[in-house]
This record gives structure tokens, C-alpha cells and sequence, in this order.
């Protein structure tokens, strides 16, 4: 079992020799491995784990010296193509990839059986005829048993392609099903198993023996053997045949017309659960397509599968079950009276919405669960749409709440606001089905018909059929619960196609509303939210209009259609106020230039009456025409209103305190140092005022110039706007709300700024497979200035893999022209490549379309690039990229490569809006109380995280570079408009390379956004071979935990290769030791006295967070230095490996190691009491006795010379604060100096050399920037300071069940209810037993990778349940809990297993 580890009580400073070091660790390199499931339990052992063992793989050299490893290309001369693909060929051939080259086995051996003949296959083939003539013997049973025993072993070690030469399958399986169905061994039934194991094994080679069999009636014969148990194990093997047979379409009909359904049920409480499971998954097979004319079979048994749904077994069998009803809906969706006779009462109806909308009630969905949910909406929208009795019922039973509560919930940032789910936001395909559901209750009869084309464009909503027959009495309390949804869903999604589909359904409900207003009232917030809306939706519209007009299709014009339908509605509904919002919203300029564009571009409008239905076939040109007729009619019968309306819509700028505030601001710019708090406060309050009183837009606030002026006053010099800045904390953090308010308006103008560009659209919807292809080049000279021309027939081919980068392209080509040319230029060339080889002053430079490429981008990255300017079709640009491109290559002089070679620092951003809300943001973290700031959530933008997330999810957008120029001005000036974890998959997918690039996890995600795993399953294994990091372990010990650490970062520390840890003498491999070396060296780091002002004992036990001690002049000091240099490597390379730390650093030491230069700046520019805030944050008890002593000199009670006190740094003798400062006393005269000067010397002057090294070792791994990535408080969750969530609703959420225990079990309540009563200390506890390190990732419980799941723990042969204790798997985070017969007994024994367990990785 675990014992308590030894404490090595050494100190850090101590030195050791490296022989000493080299006894403490012990490595071994190998590949990615594959994990060995752990071995079985043999003792009553508490901590266990997944035991590995290396996979080494052979690597080229270019892998071995790469830290972005490609294949090598394939070079030929251009004269001789065949040479190309034999050289290609064998060099596939080489490396084993014959796969990728198009030719199969089958194929060779193809070629054998043409040149040595086909007696091999022509001899086998004529053992099977015997084997079936035997098989036909009806005189002798034992003789067919050993006859059919034969044949399954040779099935079973058969591959497909020779059984299918070898074995007449036809003939095979009609004397198996022969068998199976002769009354003479109806007794038999060891042989009935035999023969159906040989099916078996037979239908699960090769599909054409599957299809033999079910001609040949193997599915009649095997229905009763499943209907009429007499035998457990040939009913288990009839099942696992069923499973095979039914995979295939044509097994359906056959399988429904027998009474299989039946069958499958009858006996389904009597067999294993894993029978069970047998039995739903051929039902599910089956009901993948039903005829209709097989309705009958079903509906009987429909109600047998909704009672197993209702009964709330396994949870494995309720979703079995659950896909079958679904896609039993599905076959008879279009089919009224089927779906009414499966569901005959309204009680079922209600029961299944409910079962339907439960998985929705958690904030986190898997995958496998998101999938379900899909599916479960998709058939409750059928329903719906098919039936009006279903549709009313589902109304009447409050379908609104259940949505709302599903999809969304209160925002914590803004008032009268809702959020989507994480799900939400993560699957489009989820998101699509829940707005079709949504929609199916909304009527459409009330649409204008000369308009109503705008809503449904053709082919854009083909799958959401129009409901016009719905009675609005129920309507009433559905439409006040999905209003406020659908605006929700707008302003978190990006994707233009669910835009326009939001805004339909709210279009909808205006045109609802013009009709019966009685139904529905929106409240005040809803008609500002709409406005905002349809504003937004006409701003974003109008690009594919403007700049796409000549190739813009129905679908860039859904949302520029819907929106001028939703205008002229909602006109209609509210009048002339409305249309003063849309003036105030600047949606008439818009309007106007719409107007412009249509007149200019000289369309030509359709005006025929034709009518145009969404399902027409008309020509699609046509169709556009009339849509931009229909908008045009709009868009001039809105300005007609507005300009027959006159003065009575007024524009925000003639409002006179506006006037007033403008010009008060403006002279207060003027005269800016000379304004005193006062001045301030009430300039601000003015604004404030102007905010609340006049519910100011974002287009108000740009085109009034506000922007500019408010960040100005704002600034954050901070000697002349300090004033300036504390007299708005005073105001506007008085009324958080109004600054909230302020900070959502400038979200909304900075995300009207950014609409996703024509390059992001097109690469999103590319694959994983385009990167395993190779790319043809011609690779020519340039014309240089020594006169040499680029010969034509001197070109060099090279087929060059996707994603290698014009660096690696370099080095070979170098390779190749060293080999040799005799011609005139290529010659010259060598002779210099030569050269540069020699003395390093010549490299490659590379140009493709005239433009100078950088030389760490991809190939694919520099092609696509540039076809997505040339606006060219998909398949035309695929056909495109692998064509053979021309690049120029030229040599440059070692100046000029490293001019070229950099790169441009991005500027700072110069929109007013983004430097505001950068100064907000500030303001917010650094001059703010904490128990006073705003939550970092408020400056999220999660409009622009969802489009730089979904950019980051395609690898051939993060892979390639191909990031629009805002995503890289965002992240780096930036980061606060994106939350911590996405900021963590920037890391990812940008910072490490490609050899740390998870493949398999974009598509991971992108399935999860699909709604689909097939994708992320597909690609596993290309993702593999694209992004291949290499591991390296390494073995400690623990009583040099501290020693072994240092030697791992000199040696180890800055390769690129994954680091992980085993402790000596101990068995334990895997995640679990890496985590818990990692929680070790952080504790040996926090408990060192000589680094920190106040060293902690544990974590725990520092107030304010560890803050470095001042340094003196001494060699200790050094040494110090020296251990902050490690530390900086250190958390660098956790961050690099994405592993947990354990530290908790001071909020002021985070914020001068982020940004050293602006944090002193501030600090020696700031005043005695910033400095005296500062210190507070740093040592509170030092900062009240400095305060007391500046007290002393303005009570005039006492004088500071009593005090003794001389200029040296209070607590460091050493650090002299003036010139012979020991010697210069403090007194009333001089004690503002030294007030200053010891603040500043706490916290800059003697910290500077220890910040300098962090900073040293940060950057020997990782850019500085990346610290800048994250704010203090998020970098200080990154170090393990994080709060942590441990309710019983995250816990229940995030925890998964398996083998003897469910999520309804009492053990689990018991367990969720004990770790919920835990103090900070049994967490921590708990969670180093567990997973290796005592706290969460980022994200909590539910970001544990793989996810925390509990299992049934057996008792042993004597023992009791009680006696056991539980055991844990450290790598797959298993708990293993026996079912104690008492809560009190759980958490004794839980508390015991992690105190004994400690220290130590066994069996268990």
C-alpha cells in the first residue's frame, strides 16, 4: 500500500555533485505511447495505476533533430516524371506507408497469383467443399459437431481477402442455417452453438457472407432460439449473429416480418445486462429504416420500449432504448396517424418532452450524451410537426419553460440577461435542431405574402416545415419564455446561417403580435434587445451585399433578408418609436446605402407576380432577383416613413446635455493637469447620467466621437491621469450596473467590427485528410543581381509534404544542389550554397505569387493562402492546391536573411473603442479594490471567442497560420476578450509547435460541434502520424525530490519533448507520478525561506500569496537568483506540458513578472498612497506600521526621531535606502521620503534581480508573451490558486458511474454528499489521492481528462464490505468504493485510504 513519504529535510541551497544527481534519476525515451490496462487487483493495496510500457518508433533524422518533425520531400528533374513516381514509391515503400500510395495487399497479391498461379486458393477452396458436404450429414451428429468445431477455429483465423477467395459462402451458410432448422438435432444444442459460433465468425469476415446467410433464412432460424430460452449460451451467441446480420438493410424487412422485435423483448429481464444491451442494439439496427408498411410490427412493441425508457434502469439500456424510439419516430415522421398510434395518450406525450429535455438540465454534456439530446429534439420536432394533437399537448404542458431552462441560464454579469450552455455553444448541430424545435410552435400565417419570401429563401430552410394551424390561446406563455431565448441565442452565436434563423422565428413573433397583441407584452428589455438585434443583423448583413454582390447566393443573404423583414414588422407592431431606435441604432444610414448599392449596381428587379414557394425549383437567379426586389420595396418604404415622420425622429447629438457634455469634456482635455478630483467627479457623473438617462447606443457612442474623448480622459500615463482615474472608480464603481452597461456597448461595436472573413468560411469546412497529401513544386531560381536566369528545363520537382515548412524546404534543397549540377546557374548556386555552408553568409530565401514568404510557414499555409484570394469554388480549389506551383528560390546575404526573417511586431491597437475597453480592463485589475472589481467576465467578448474558437478547432487554420490579422491583435493586445480556457487552447494549437499538436483532439471537437464522433474516429490515426510528440520518462527519487528537479530542468528542461516522471522503487507509471512530482517540487519551491518575505509551510498558510524577498549583496543571494531563474523554467514547462502546480503567488508578484518595464514604470511614478495600496496587497502588517509612523507627523503628538528608524529597508539591514542610509536618521522632515523610498524598495528595487531571472527562465522555454496571456487572477488559478467547486450539482455532473453502480445509488449520494462537507484541507487531500496532485485543472471536475468515474469496488472471499478499503487508479482517475453499509463507514475509510495511501504508487 501507499506509505508516508519521507521527508529529505534538505535544504534547497544545499550543492550536490552530479554523480550524486545522476544516482536520483534514471532515464528512458520512447514515442507516444499506448496505454496497458492496469493489472487485475491481487491485494488490499489503496492506490493503483495504468501501467505502460514504450512503444519505441523508428524516426528519421530529420524527426530526431526537428522540433517540428515532417516527412522528407521527394525531389526528381523535371524530364523525368516516371522517375518521380517510381522514386516517390520506393521511398513510401521505405518507410512503410504503402497504404498512402494507393496500392492494397489484395493488389499484390494479385500480381503473385499472376505469375505463380492459384493453386493455393484453388486447393483450399475445394477443402470447404468437403467441409460443407460433410456438414449435410444427417447419420452421424457427433461427426457434424467435430466437423463444424474444424471450421470455426479456420473461420476464426481467416483473414477477409482469402475467405473470400477460398470459401463458397453461399453454399457454407445454407448448410449452417440447414442445421440450425433440421428437427433431427432440434435436441442438440451444443452443436446448434458450434454452428452458430461458425456463422459468426463467417458473417463477421466480409459482408457478402452476410448477405448469403440472410438469403439463405439465417435470421428465421436463429429468431426462436432467442424467443425461447433454453439454452443461456446459444441464446448469447444468436444475439451476437443478430448483431452482425442486422447491420445489413436487407435484414430489416425480414427481421420485422418474423417478429423480431418481439423476440428481442420478450425475455429481456431474464438475461445479462450485457445481453440486454445485445438485444436493444439489433432492435436499433433494425430501426434505422422501416417501411412504413411495417408499421404494424412496431407499434406493439413501441410500448414496451417506452416502459424499459420510463423504468429508469441501466443508463447504458435507457440510451439504447432511447436512440430506438428516436429513430422509430424518425421512419414515420412524415406519417400523422402512425405517430398518433404510437403515442395514443397525452400522459406519454408529456413523459417523453420530459425525458427528451432532462440531459439538457446539466451545464456540461459528453459527447455520446450531446448526440442523444440531438436526436431526442429532433424527434420531438417531428412529433410536433406531424400532429397537431401531439403539438397542442406538448403546448399546453409548458414546452417554453422547459426550453428556456434547458438552453439558458441568468447571466452573472449583466441583469435581465440569459447565457447559453456550454453545449450550446459548442455543437451547431445541437444548436440547429433546438431552433427548429423552437420554430415548429411558432405560426406562420400571419407573414405578409408579398414579403414573407424574405423568411425563406429557397434552400435555406428546407428542413423546417411551415406550421400554420396552431391555436393562440396556447401561444400566451410559450412566446414569453422564447422571446428572450431567441435574443439570447443571437448574441452568442457567429454563424450567420443560425442568425438568420433566430431572427425568422422573432420576426415570427412580431408578425404574431401585429395580429392578437393581447398574447404576448414584451417588456422593455425585450424591445431593447430586439432592436439591438435586428440593428445588428442588418450591420452584418449588408457585407455580402456590398462587396459580394455579384456572386451572393441565398444564404449570405438570409440575414440582410430576414432583418429588413423584421424591421418592417416590428414597425408595424410599435410605431414611430421604433423607427427613432433604429435612427438611434444608425440602421437608416444602412438602410440608405442599401438603397445606393442596388440603384448603382444597376440590378435589373424582377417584378413579375410569379409566386416564388421556398420548395420552388425556379432558376435560382431568378429567385435572387426577386429577393432584392422585395428587400428594395422595404428598405424605400422605410425612408419614406422616416422622412414623412420630420422632426419628430431626433437624433441623440441634438439632445443639449450631450452638447454640453461634449464641449465640458473637451475643455477639460484642454486643461487636463490643472483639473482637480472635484472637477473630475462631476464630469464623470455627467456622463453617467447621459448613459442612464438616455440608454445611449453603441452607434451613438462612435459617431458622437465619445469613444475617443472617454479614452483619452482615461489614459494610463499614469502621472497625469491618475486623478482622472480615481475620480471614475468613484463614480462609476458606485453603480456597477451603468459601468457593466458602458462595457457591453463596446463588446457590441467591437464585434460589429469583425465578421469572420471569406479565408475562415472556406477552411472551416476543410478536413484533416488534405494535410496527408503532398504538394507539387517547381522550385526555380530567382533572377539575381550576378545575372543568373532561371532556366526552364533546370527547374527541380519536388513533391513535398503538406505541412512541411519553407526552413525544412531549405535544408533540402541545400541537400539537393550539393549532389551536384553541371549547368550554368544550378552550378554557380551550389558553389555558393557551398560557400554559406562554410561561413554561414548565405541562406534561402523563397517567393511564391511575387511575395517574399516567411520561412516558418507551412506549404499548404502559403498555397491556400493565397487561392482564397483568387474567391475560387471548393472543388476548383482543391483541384488548385495539389496542382504544381512555381517558387522562386535566391540566396541572401546573412544581413539581409535576418531582415527578412523578421517579423512584424503587430501595433498596438489604435480603435478607440478596443483602447477604451483595454483601459477599463486596466483600470479594473490594477486600480480597483478586489472586493470591488467588476468579474473578468464582463470583459469577455464571447461573439469573437466563438469565432476564434472555431478557427482554432480547424487544423488547417492553427496548423497553417492563416489566423485573420485581428485574431493575433486581439490575443496579443488583447487577451481579456477571451476567457481562460480558450486562452489555453491558443496555447495549444499556436505557442508549442506541430510536434505538440493535438490532431486528434481538433477533431475531437469539431466532432463535438458536428454532433458526431465519426470525424474525430476517422482521423485518429492520421492525427498520429501528423502530430507526434515524443516522450521522454524520467525516474526520482523522493528523498531528492528537490535535487532531482534542478537536474531534470538543466537537462531535460528545454526540449520539446513530453516529460514524464516515475518514482524509484515504485511501480507506478503514468499521469498519477508525473502529477504528484509536480505537486512535490512546488511545495519544495513555496517552503523555501530564502526565496520568499513569508515561506509556506503548505499552501495554505501564506495570507497574501508568496512575494519575493528583498535581496542584499552576498553569495546566498545568488543562489536565490538562481532558484528563481529555475522556478520561471519550471512553471514554463508545466504550462508547456499542461500540467497542475501548486503555488500561490501574490496577485503584485504576478503583475511584475507578467510586465516587469510597465510595472515598475508605474510603481516609481506612483504616489505614497498607491505605493502604501500596493503594499497592503504585498505585507499588510508592515504596510499599517508605515501608515502609523506617516500619522505621527500630521497628529503632531509625537516625533518619528523616537522612533530610531534609519533609511534602510525595513527588515533588510542590507538594502540601504540613500546614500550611507544606515547612518541618516529618519525624521519629521524627511519621513515622506522614506516612506517612499522603502515602498519602492520592497516593491521594485530589491525584487529587481529576482524578477530578472524568473523572467530568464520563463523565456528559455516559452515567448514572455505568453505570461501576458493570462490576468493576474486567471495566471494565479494557472499556479493552483483557483476557487474550486465542490456543490453537490457540479459533483453529480461531472462524476461518472460504471460496473455495480449508477448515478441514483445511495453509496454515490453518499460519497457526493461527503466530499461536498470536506474542508479545504480533506480536498486537497482527496484530490492528491485521486489524481497525483492536489488540485483541479482549470475547469474544475469536469475538466478532468479522462473524467472521474466511480466503480463498484468486490469484496474478497472473508471479508466483509466494510473491511475493504477503496483503491484508486491515478492514471484513468478510477475510484474504487466498496458499497459500505453506512455513510459514517465511507468517509472513515476514505479518510484512512488517503492518509495511508500517501507517499507511494503500488498494485492495488
Amino acid at each position: 500500500m501507499r506509505q508516508n513519504p519521507k521527508n529529505p529535510n534538505v535544504s534547497v541551497f544545499d550543492s550536490f555533485s552530479d554523480s550524486e544527481a545522476n544516482s536520483d534519476i534514471e532515464t528512458e525515451r520512447m514515442q507516444a505511447e499506448a496505454p496497458i490496462p492496469a493489472a487485475d487487483e491481487k491485494t488490499n493495496v489503496h492506490r493503483s495505476f495504468s501501467a505502460e510500457t514504450s512503444r519505441t518508433d523508428v524516426a528519421s533524422p530529420t524527426q530526431k533533430n526537428s522540433r517540428d518533425a515532417v516527412e522528407p520531400p521527394t525531389f526528381e528533374n523535371s524530364t523525368s516524371p516516371n522517375a518521380a513516381a517510381s522514386e516517390s514509391f520506393l521511398h513510401s515503400a521505405a518507410r512503410g506507408s504503402f497504404h498512402s500510395e494507393k496500392v492494397s495487399f489484395f493488389e499484390l497479391m494479385q500480381r503473385l497469383s499472376q505469375n505463380h498461379g492459384s493453386s493455393m486458393f484453388q486447393s483450399l477452396n475445394s477443402e470447404y467443399k468437403v467441409i460443407i458436404d460433410n456438414l449435410n450429414l444427417r447419420d452421424d451428429s457427433y461427426f457434424v459437431m467435430e466437423c463444424a468445431r474444424d471450421l470455426s477455429e479456420r473461420l476464426l483465423m481467416m483473414d477477409a481477402m482469402t475467405a473470400e477467395r477460398t470459401i463458397p459462402s453461399n453454399d457454407l451458410t445454407k448448410a449452417l442455417v440447414q442445421i440450425l432448422s433440421d428437427p433431427i438435432f432440434a435436441e442438440d444444442l451444443e452443436l446448434h452453438l458450434v454452428v452458430c459460433r461458425c456463422l459468426f465468425n463467417l458473417v463477421e469476415l466480409y459482408e457478402d457472407s452476410a448477405i448469403d446467410a440472410i438469403s439463405n433464412k439465417a435470421i428465421q432460424a436463429l429468431l426462436p432460439k432467442i424467443s425461447d430460452i433454453v439454452y443461456i449460451d446459444l441464446t448469447e451467441q444468436c444475439l451476437q449473429t443478430l448483431e452482425v446480420l442486422t447491420t445489413d438493410r436487407l435484414a430489416h424487412s425480414i427481421f420485422l416480418e418474423n417478429g423480431g422485435i418481439n423476440a428481442c423483448l420478450k425475455n429481456l429481464d431474464f438475461l445479462t445486462t450485457h445481453s440486454q444491451k445485445k438485444c436493444l442494439k439489433i432492435i436499433s439496427n433494425v430501426s434505422a429504416s422501416i417501411a412504413v408498411s411495417h408499421f404494424t410490427f412496431v407499434v406493439d412493441s413501441f410500448h414496451s420500449l417506452l416502459n424499459i425508457l420510463l423504468s429508469d434502469i441501466d443508463p447504458a439500456i435507457n440510451e439504447s432504448t432511447q436512440t430506438i424510439i428516436f429513430r422509430i419516430i424518425a421512419c414515420f415522421k412524415s406519417h400523422r396517424d402512425n405517430l398518433e398510434a404510437l403515442f395514443p395518450a397525452a400522459e406519454l406525450v408529456v413523459q417523453f418532452m420530459r425525458i427528451a429535455f432532462h440531459p439538457l438540465a446539466t451545464d456540461n454534456l459528453q459527447l455520446a450524451t450531446q448526440m442523444n439530446c440531438h436526436a431526442s429534439l429532433e424527434a420531438l420536432a417531428s412529433l410536433a410537426l406531424a400532429s397537431t394533437g401531439i403539438r397542442d399537448t406538448v403546448l399546453q404542458n409548458d414546452i417554453g419553460s422547459f426550453i428556456r431552462t434547458s438552453i439558458a441560464v441568468d447571466s452573472v454579469t449583466l441583469k435581465n440577461r440569459l447565457t447559453l450552455k456550454p453545449h450550446f455553444l459548442r455543437s451547431d448541430k445541437l444548436s440547429s435542431t433546438m431552433l427548429t424545435l423552437i420554430a415548429c410552435f411558432i405560426p406562420t400565417q400571419f407573414r405578409e405574402a408579398e414579403f414573407s419570401m424574405l423568411l425563406h429563401p429557397v434552400g435555406r430552410f428546407d428542413e423546417q416545415q411551415c406550421v400554420a394551424d396552431i391555436e393562440l390561446l396556447h401561444l400566451k406563455s410559450y412566446l414569453s419564455h422564447i422571446f428572450p431565448v431567441l435574443v439570447c441565442f443571437y448574441e452568442e452565436f457567429s454563424d450567420i446561417r443560425l442568425k438568420a434563423r433566430v431572427l425568422s422565428s422573432l420576426s415570427d413573433i412580431i408578425s404574431i403580435l401585429n395580429f392578437d397583441s393581447g398574447l404576448y407584452s414584451p417588456s422593455p428589455t425585450d424591445y431593447s434587445d430586439f432592436v439591438a438585434t435586428v440593428a445588428d443583423a442588418i450591420d452584418g448583413g449588408k457585407s455580402c451585399l456590398t462587396n459580394y454582390l455579384e456572386k451572393v447566393s441565398m444564404s449570405d443573404m438570409s440575414l440582410l433578408s430576414a432583418s429588413c423583414y423584421g424591421i418592417m414588422s416590428a414597425f408595424k407592431f410599435w410605431g414611430s418609436p421604433f423607427l427613432i431606435s433604429m435612427d438611434r441604432e444608425g440602421v437608416f444610414s444602412i438602410i440608405h446605402e442599401i438603397v445606393h448599392t442596388i440603384d448603382e449596381k444597376q440590378i435589373l428587379l424582377d417584378d413579375s407576380d410569379d409566386p416564388v414557394e421556398p420548395t420552388s425549383t425556379h432558376d435560382p437567379k431568378k429567385v435572387l432577383l426577386k429577393l432584392l426586389g422585395a428587400m428594395y420595396k422595404i428598405c424605400t418604404e422605410l425612408i419614406s416613413h422616416r422622412e414623412s415622420m420630420g422632426t419628430e425622429v431626433t437624433s441623440l447629438s441634438n439632445f443639449p446635455e450631450i452638447q454640453e457634455f461634449i464641449k465640458h469634456a473637451s475643455s477639460t482635455l484642454t486643461d487636463f493637469e490643472y483639473c482637480t478630483n472635484d472637477e473630475f467627479e462631476a464630469l464623470w457623473k455627467e456622463f453617467r447620467t447621459i448613459l442612464c438617462k438616455n440608454s445611449m447606443t453603441g452607434h451613438e457612442l462612435k459617431s458622437l466621437n465619445l469613444l475617443s474623448i472617454i479614452s483619452k480622459l482615461l489614459s494610463l500615463t499614469p502621472v497625469k491621469n491618475s486623478v482622472s482615474i480615481r475620480a471614475f472608480i468613484s463614480v462609476f464603481y458606485e453603480d456597477r450596473d451603468t459601468l457593466s452597461r458602458l462595457i457591453h456597448l463596446l463588446q457590441g461595436i467591437l464585434s460589429k467590427q469583425n465578421i469572420p472573413s471569406e479565408l475562415e468560411s472556406k477552411a472551416l469546412n476543410n478536413n484533416l485528410q488534405l494535410l496527408k497529401r503532398r504538394i507539387n513544386l517547381s522550385l526555380r531560381q530567382k533572377l539575381s543581381s550576378d545575372g543568373l536566369v532561371a532556366i526552364k528545363d533546370e527547374a527541380i520537382m519536388a513533391l513535398v509534404p503538406a505541412l512541411m515548412s519553407f526552413d525544412d524546404l531549405a535544408n533540402f534543397l541545400r541537400e539537393r544542389l550539393m549532389q551536384g549540377s553541371n549547368s550554368g546557374a544550378l552550378s554557380k548556386f551550389a558553389e555558393k550554397t557551398s560557400e554559406s555552408c562554410e561561413n554561414q553568409r548565405y541562406s534561402v530565401d523563397f517567393y511564391y505569387n511575387g511575395k517574399l514568404i516567411k520561412r516558418s510557414n507551412t506549404i499548404y499555409g502559403t498555397i491556400l493562402g493565397a487561392l482564397t484570394s483568387k474567391s475560387v469554388g471548393r472543388s476548383s480549389e482543391i483541384a488548385e492546391l495539389y496542382s504544381t506551383h512555381e517558387v522562386l528560390y535566391d540566396l541572401v546575404s546573412h544581413q539581409e536573411e535576418n531582415k527578412s526573417s523578421q517579423t512584424k511586431e503587430l501595433a498596438p491597437p489604435t480603435d478607440s473603442c478596443l483602447v477604451l475597453l483595454s483601459n477599463l480592463n486596466t483600470i479594473n485589475e490594477n486600480f480597483v479594490r478586489p472586493q470591488l472589481q467588476l468579474e473578468e467576465s464582463v470583459f469577455v467578448n464571447f461573439t469573437l471567442s466563438l469565432k476564434l474558437q472555431r478557427m482554432l478547432e480547424s487544423p488547417l487554420i492553427a496548423i497553417n497560420g492563416l489566423l485573420p490579422e485581428w485574431c493575433y491583435l486581439f490575443i496579443r493586445h488583447a487577451p481579456f476578450l477571451f476567457p481562460i480556457e480558450l486562452k489555453l487552447q491558443i496555447l495549444r494549437c499556436l505557442s508549442f509547435g506541430l510536434s505538440r499538436t493535438d490532431l486528434f483532439q481538433f477533431e475531437r471537437l469539431r466532432g463535438a460541434r458536428r454532433g458526431s464522433g465519426t470525424a474525430a474516429d476517422t482521423n485518429r490515426s492520421l492525427s498520429e502520424s501528423i502530430g507526434h510528440a515524443s516522450r521522454i520518462k524520467l525516474r526520482v527519487s523522493r528523498d531528492h525530490i528537490f535535487k532531482s528537479a534542478m537536474k531534470i530542468l538543466r537537462e531535460y528542461g528545454l526540449l520539446p519533448s513530453i516529460l514524464e516522471i516515475e518514482f524509484m522503487n515504485e511501480i507506478g507509471t503514468g499521469l498519477g507520478p508525473t502529477l504528484e512530482f509536480y505537486s512535490l517540487v512546488s511545495q519544495c519551491f513555496s517552503t523555501d525561506s530564502g526565496m520568499w518575505r513569508h515561506s509556506a509551510k503548505d499552501h495554505t498558510s501564506v495570507a497574501n500569496g508568496l512575494f519575493p524577498a528583498s535581496v542584499g549583496q552576498n553569495e546566498r543571494n545568488c543562489i536565490v537568483q538562481n532558484h528563481f531563474k529555475s522556478l520561471g523554467q519550471f512553471i514554463a514547462r508545466a504550462i508547456f506540458d499542461s500540467r497542475n502546480l501548486d503555488f500561490y503567488l501574490n496577485p503584485v508578484f504576478i503583475r511584475a513578472i507578467q510586465n516587469w518595464p510597465q510595472y515598475s514604470e508605474f510603481v516609481n511614478s506612483s504616489d505614497l498612497d498607491t505605493l502604501l495600496d500596493l503594499l497592503t496587497q504585498v505585507d499588510p502588517v508592515l504596510s499599517s506600521s508605515l501608515t502609523h509612523i506617516l500619522s505621527m507627523t500630521t497628529s503632531g503628538k509625537s516625533k518619528v526621531e523616537d522612533l530610531c528608524l534609519s533609511f534602510v529597508q525595513p527588515g533588510c539591514s542590507d538594502l540601504e535606502l540613500v546614500e550611507n542610509g544606515k547612518n541618516t536618521l529618519v525624521t519629521n522632515a524627511n519621513v515622506h521620503q522614506y516612506l517612499i523610498l522603502a515602498c519602492k524598495s520592497i516593491l521594485v528595487l530589491g525584487i529587481a534581480s529576482n524578477i530578472d531571472s524568473f523572467r530568464k527562465g520563463f523565456s528559455s522555454l516559452l515567448p514572455l508573451n505568453v505570461l501576458t496571456l493570462f490576468s493576474a487572477r486567471q495566471f494565479s488559478d494557472l499556479m493552483g490558486n483557483g476557487e474550486e467547486d465542490w456543490t453537490i450539482e457540479t459533483l453529480k455532473s461531472a462524476i461518472g458511474t460504471d460496473h455495480g453502480y449508477s448515478d441514483d445509488s445511495e453509496a454515490i449520494r453518499n460519497l457526493l454528499s461527503i466530499l461536498n462537507e470536506f474542508t479545504r484541507h480533506e480536498q486537497r487531500d482527496f484530490l492528491q489521492f485521486l489524481t497525483g496532485s492536489p488540485r483541479l485543472p482549470i475547469g474544475g471536475f469536469a475538466a478532468l481528462e479522462p473524467k472521474l468515474t466511480i466503480v463498484k469496488k468486490f469484496v474478497e472471499t472473508g471479508m466483509t464490505r466494510d473491511e475493504h478499503l477503496p483503491s484508486v487508479m491515478t492514471c484513468a482517475n478510477y475510484l474504487k468504493l466498496p458499497d459500505y453499509s453506512l455513510r459514517a463507514v465511507m468517509k472513515m475509510k476514505i479518510l484512512q485510504a488517503i492518509k495511508e495511501g500517501s507517499g507511494e504508487f503500488l498494485l492495488s
